[in-house]
């Protein structure tokens, strides 16, 4: 499947924006909010707009656990979170995507098949999951399926977190490959690939290359990966570099 066009957001008028976020909020009633409200029914109230998310994306319908725990500001941009998810769990952007919220899919608008999902552009993570314990869906390659559950761990104070967000902070086992025929083709392949004697051994280990391994996680890698989606710090003027020097 053709991989989707660019994540991130366009040039699209004031009005389109700002409409965006209402609809999703105003026709929550679609979604089912026995996963996502307030168990208590309190009315929710942001906290400050520069807080922290730590997520749980886990693969789902994949055992054992493939997970990655991430730290994102609670504000960040679908279309950016895409890329980071992309980038944090290991995947290579090729196929298409979407983040499912009960019935409402928001993604890239498919203008050739419509009606697509909602256009996601201008809307915020913090807009589908509100709270600590609020949960999404994130599918990537429609042919495969990979479901991704992400769920809502903790709500931290900026001034808790001293690193360059987003992050990852912990996570097991490796990335599936590409194109393996979702969580039975890759249960089939582990299979293949951690038993010598399986008649389908050596072509496994062809395809999937011969440093795939899947037990292994390296968060080192994955930070590095992050590290391009960090603000930038910006420069003093010249005034003050000057000064200082």
């Amino acid at each position: 499947m053709a991989r989707g066009r660019g994540g991130y957001p366009r040039k699209t008028s004031s009005i389109l924006l700002a409409r965006r976020p209402r609809f999703i909020l105003q026709n929550w009633n679609t979604v089912d909010q026995t996963a996502h409200d307030p168990p208590d029914g309190r009315t929710f109230r942001f906290r400050q707009p520069d807080d922290i998310f730590q997520l749980r994306v886990s693969l789902i319908d994949i055992s054992p656990a493939i997970w990655r725990r991430l730290l994102v500001p609670q504000d960040v941009p679908l279309p950016r979170l895409h890329h980071i998810l992309q980038a944090t769990m290991g995947w290579t952007d090729r196929h298409l995507h979407v983040f499912k919220v009960g019935d409402v899919r928001l993604g890239e608008p498919d203008e050739e098949y419509p009606p697509g999902p909602i256009d996601y552009r201008g809307i915020t993570l913090n807009q589908i999951v509100r709270y600590k314990g609020s949960t999404c869906t994130y599918e990537y390659d429609f042919g495969d399926s990979w479901e991704h559950l992400i769920e809502v761990e903790e709500e931290l104070p900026l001034e808790s977190v001293g690193e360059a967000l987003p992050r990852c902070v912990a996570g097991e086992r490796a990335c599936p490959p590409e194109d393996c025929g979702g969580p039975p083709g890759y249960a089939s392949l582990v299979d293949a690939l951690l038993d010598p004697d399986h008649p389908e051994h050596r072509d496994y280990r062809v395809w999937a290359g011969p440093r795939f391994q899947p037990d292994a996680f390296d968060i080192e890698r994955v930070n590095r990966r992050l590290a391009r989606f960090a603000p930038r710090r910006r420069r003093p003027p010249p005034s003050v570099r000057k000064r200082s020097g």
